[in-house]
């Protein structure tokens, strides 16, 4: 049963990618103001005025009402002790769909940037590098705070409950740094260590060769005890 109704002037792609997100198969949409006023139950009021006072407000911003990528504004302050931005004057003090959309779409990365030494998206240039909440899982901490706000405020609300999944994968350009190698490699760097009078490393190599030590690369074996540890299923 959908326990949420929920008023936008229109349900776009982008704010319907957000809605599934976050409550799934579990709440209604509609763009009518007659029957979302006329509604007894959770509701949401996602607008730019208030249009019900018994529903919880999220005064919205333009973001997901549009289909362009341009450059946004994002000041950070915090709330409740998290880094919130799209902030404004509803019930809720920023949009936490748009900002939420922002954030899991990675829209920045797809603005004009800077790219690293391959290529990529550098992550110097990310807003959750720049304000230093890199390590947090935000949006489902954000989400975490309106689920309590919504039960507090509408009883006979159910929560979302929350589900993950961790699939690790390995990425190895080269699994060892010796070993397996091809025999000419193997002298070469062999004689460039002797050549240099670098006998420690020689040494090490030399040990790498004879099975007397292992190859610093391979971590094979204890990615196999970590993945029967944890019961992984990696790709």
């Amino acid at each position: 049963m959908k326990n949420l109704l929920i008023y936008s002037v229109s349900n776009t792609e982008r704010l319907s990618y957000i809605l599934n997100f976050f409550w799934g198969n579990n709440y209604h949409i509609t763009n009518s103001v007659e029957d979302f006023r006329s509604h007894i139950g959770a509701k949401i009021a996602y607008s730019s005025d208030q249009i019900d006072e018994r529903a919880y407000w999220i005064q919205s911003t333009d973001l997901l009402q549009k289909q362009n990528i341009e450059p946004q504004s994002c000041n950070i302050s915090y709330w409740k002790n998290l880094p919130i931005f799209f902030q404004n004057g509803g019930d809720l003090p920023f949009d936490i769909l748009a900002a939420s959309f922002y954030l899991l779409s990675r829209y920045e990365e797809y603005l004009p940037h800077e790219k690293d030494q391959y290529g990529r998206y550098k992550e110097t240039n990310a807003i959750a590098f720049k304000e230093k909440f890199l390590h947090l899982p935000l949006v489902d901490l954000w989400f975490q705070q309106v689920e309590t706000i919504l039960q507090e405020k509408f009883s006979d609300y159910q929560p979302q409950l929350s589900t993950f999944r961790y699939i690790p994968t390995f990425d190895i350009d080269m699994p060892y740094a010796l070993l397996h190698k091809p025999f000419y490699v193997q002298v070469g760097r062999l004689a460039k260590n002797m050549l240099n009078g670098n006998r420690e490393e020689f040494n090490f190599q030399i040990n790498i060769l004879t099975a007397k030590t292992q190859d610093p690369f391979d971590t094979f074996s204890l990615l196999d005890t970590q993945i029967n540890q944890y019961v992984f299923s990696p790709l």
